[in-house]
């Protein structure tokens, strides 16, 4: 076999073979970026040299120093057509895809105003009004709840007394309701209480740069996605080092 920049080498136990020259002589072509045929037709001289190359590897047998070092030239002639691929589709699509970027990062700039100024300054605005709103009609509901039991309470103690049959006639509690969906002309909103938590540990970043540097991210990560499941299987307590809380979410939707 010879080995193109090298001395004649034939490998007996293979078979002579020619192994190819990486180089491309590709003839020009009229291309449009927007039709996947341009890159087909560009690609299409490449599969001349791919296959032969690829049936010669997957045959090849190595036997002797000559035949390791045909396979080192068989290896870097497929990493320099595979590096000539890369590069014959980079000189179709790269200005179109260099005008691609540059539109999402133009555009990225103004959304990224919205997100950071309006939905991320809102959302905690109104995580938090939601909170304060669940907790009040919660403190409202244990009141009620209170009332209606004292006021059991006293009709039971009156029957004892008059030697009557207990009669259950305490008025059901008025519980506030939850806060109902919010609907607007651009869209909806909803809010509901979650569960989360956090490492007690890991509440201040000093602790938690400490952490990372003695201990890998990847176990914070599967502790983390660990505790995740707990939370969504209901256990909301007996975890050392984890504080358990609920928290106010709110959850948008465009019309």
């Amino acid at each position: 076999m010879k080995i193109p920049g090298s001395k004649d080498n034939e490998n007996t136990a293979n078979g002579p073979a020619t192994l190819m020259q990486p180089g491309m002589d590709l003839a020009p072509v009229k291309y449009n970026a927007f039709n996947i045929e341009t890159i087909n037709t560009r690609l299409e001289p490449f599969k001349a040299k791919i296959y032969p190359l690829a049936e010669m590897a997957e045959n090849f047998v190595i036997k002797a120093d000559a035949d390791f070092e045909q396979s080192a030239e068989m290896t870097g002639q497929a990493k320099n057509i595979i590096k000539a691929i890369d590069g014959a589709v980079r000189s179709i699509i790269d200005d179109y895809y260099n005008f691609y970027k540059s539109g999402l990062n133009m555009g990225k700039a103004l959304t990224s105003i919205l997100d950071a100024r309006v939905l991320k300054a809102l959302e905690t605005k109104q995580n938090n009004y939601s909170y304060q709103k669940e907790l009040a009609r919660r403190e409202a509901e244990a009141k009620a709840q209170a009332e209606a039991a004292a006021f059991q309470k006293k009709l039971d103690a009156d029957a004892k007394k008059k030697n009557v049959a207990r009669i259950e006639m305490a008025p059901a509690p008025v519980i506030p309701k939850a806060m109902a969906p919010v609907k607007t002309q651009s869209g909806s909103m909803t809010s509901k209480m979650v569960w989360d938590f956090e490492f007690e540990d890991f509440k201040t970043k000093e602790i938690f740069d400490y952490v990372l540097k003695v201990c890998a991210k990847e176990y914070i990560e599967v502790a983390n996605k660990a505790v995740k499941k707990m939370v969504k299987a209901g256990i909301h307590e007996g975890i050392k080092g984890v504080r358990f809380f609920e928290r106010a979410e709110t959850q948008h939707r465009a019309r």
